[in-house]
């Protein structure tokens, strides 16, 4: 069905103009800027009715769909100057959700990413410029076929600010002052995914060149050393920016290596990353608007006063992090194209880095689902039907690409991918078995993706009726005299403070840009 649909939708919208693509990657696209950005416009209806100014929410939905709007029509533009035009309303439309609540907050955080969403402006503009002067042309198609690599790496650089990559990350973490519905078209559907679809559409140009290792380099340890920061964090909204950071540097890891077995990776993870993401900031804002729960601190016991809430995020946490669903897939394929392609210091960077997301996820449904006895009500949780109704349709999404994920690879992702690499695939390296998935690198069978699909559902209710066993806690020195536990998570926040480690991190992401650019001139 969905393939028929983009069939469609290429076919009736394809055009030979200088200014517009329509394939399927860009009509992947579409479709993910109009679900998943409509369903969190509707999720936010409700959302700012509650403690937010009443008298500006038109004027807030407003810039929601302008900035719906400029994503949709960067996605279909081939033209380098339309890309840098739509590339900059994103960043003044994020510049005012940003700073919607205009407190000095706000103010500076949406100045940060002004100023700083500028230097992949000017990268754009400058790859217009070099394309224009050196090669006669500002298409992307067009600069595709002449394998030029200044303009391609000029438009990487445009892509990994946006996407915010390691150094430039700081703007993303300060869009966590605005609405939770901004910050999950943000970090979800919207704005960063940007990057890795700019990096996928020039990668065939990629593919084998240094400049294309040095990408894929940088993508990996964007993606480690953002999840090592995000052990340290406390509040909820840090710790899933963090996290996305960390997937965007994946997909663009993909983009780097740029092979079909690569591209076939990166288009899952942007897939499930969209849904996944933006189905777990919803929950961010349901947490903070009916408990006022912000820390994970605060999230503590949550499954004994929102046994729905703590459900859907232990659900999302788990569908980011475990077997058998895409995220876990598609780093899976992509552990498998590092290993073909002999990435191995890249490989070696996103091994460890998939054990460290584990990590942090683990800690969140840790907190969730903590709670003893006494503290437990035993009484429903009531939610708004928009809030219900917008977190369901993410559930039923996760649900049905998992479960058909090999179906929706050979049918939807095997042909983006040849619209990608501009040449027909032999094979994907996908291969179906009933609802089971096998690589060359292992299989997971159809009952084993049922089993844990179920656990996943599972785990939630059953963290629900667990309760803690009636007992004191006496240390030595204290006539017996019981002390309350603490079973509060460990944050590493003197070994691993984000603050701390950015110091270090941003220098050597710097080196990869400066890399990037040299093997570009070069």
């Amino acid at each position: 069905m969905v393939k028929n649909l983009l069939s469609i939708l290429v076919a009736y919208f394809h055009t030979e103009s200088t200014y517009f693509i329509v394939d399927r990657l860009s009509a992947v696209m579409a479709l993910i800027v109009g679900t998943v950005g409509s369903t969190i416009a509707v999720y936010s209806t409700r959302y700012m009715e509650e403690g937010e100014d009443l008298n500006r929410e038109n004027r807030f939905l407003s810039v929601i769909f302008l900035f719906l709007g400029a994503m949709n029509a960067l996605v279909f533009s081939d033209n380098l100057e339309w890309i840098f035009f739509f590339y900059e309303c994103t960043t003044f439309t994020s510049y005012y959700l940003i700073g919607y609540r205009r407190d000095e907050l706000s103010i500076r955080n949406s100045l940060l990413a002004l100023w700083m969403n500028q230097i992949g402006g000017i990268a754009i503009l400058l790859s217009a410029i070099s394309s224009a002067y050196i090669h006669g042309t500002i298409l992307v198609q067009e600069l595709i076929k002449t394998g030029a690599l200044l303009p391609i790496s000029l438009i990487v650089i445009g892509a990994m600010v946006k996407s915010a990559q390691v150094p430039f990350q700081s703007w993303l973490l300060g869009a966590m002052v605005a609405p939770t519905p901004v910050s999950a078209l943000l970090h979800s559907s919207t704005m960063v995914k940007i990057g890795p679809y700019l990096v996928f559409r020039v990668s065939d140009v990629m593919d084998g060149t240094t400049l294309g290792s040095v990408v894929a380099l940088a993508g990996a340890f964007t993606f480690t050393s953002a999840l090592v920061m995000a052990l340290s964090q406390i509040e909820f909204k840090r710790l899933l920016a963090y996290s996305t950071i960390a997937s965007l540097g994946a997909m663009i890891l993909c983009g780097g290596i740029g092979t079909p077995l690569a591209i076939t990776a990166g288009i899952t993870l942007l897939v499930f990353h969209a849904v996944s993401k933006a189905f777990l900031f919803l929950e961010a804002g349901i947490s903070e608007k009916e408990f006022h729960a912000k820390t994970l601190e605060e999230l503590f016991g949550l499954i004994t006063k929102g046994p729905i809430t703590a459900w859907m995020i232990t659900f999302g946490a788990i569908a980011m992090a475990l077997p058998p669903f895409g995220m876990f897939i598609g780093k899976w394929i992509l552990i498998q194209a590092a290993v073909i392609s002999k990435q191995y210091p890249t490989l070696f960077l996103l091994v460890f880095g998939s054990a460290v997301s584990v990590i942090v996820y683990m800690k969140l449904i840790g907190r969730v689902l903590a709670g003893r006895e006494t503290e437990r009500p035993r009484k429903s949780e009531s939610l708004s039907p928009t809030y219900l109704i917008t977190t369901l349709v993410c559930v039923i999404a996760i649900a049905i690409l998992t479960l058909f994920y090999t179906s929706f690879a050979n049918s939807v992702i095997e042909k983006v991918t040849e619209d990608i690499i501009h040449k027909s695939l032999i094979e994907s390296g996908i291969r179906e078995k009933g609802l089971g998935l096998i690589l060359n690198a292992g299989r997971i069978d159809s009952w084993q993706l049922l089993l844990l699909f179920s656990l996943a559902f599972a785990l939630p209710i059953l963290g629900y009726f667990h309760t803690w066993r009636k007992a004191d806690l006496v240390y030595e020195y204290t006539c017996g005299e019981p002390i309350e536990p603490n079973l509060g998570a460990y944050y590493f926040l003197d070994k691993l403070n984000d603050e701390h480690l950015s110091r270090i991190f941003n220098p050597i992401a710097s080196v990869f840009l400066l890399l990037i650019l040299l093997m570009g001139v070069l």
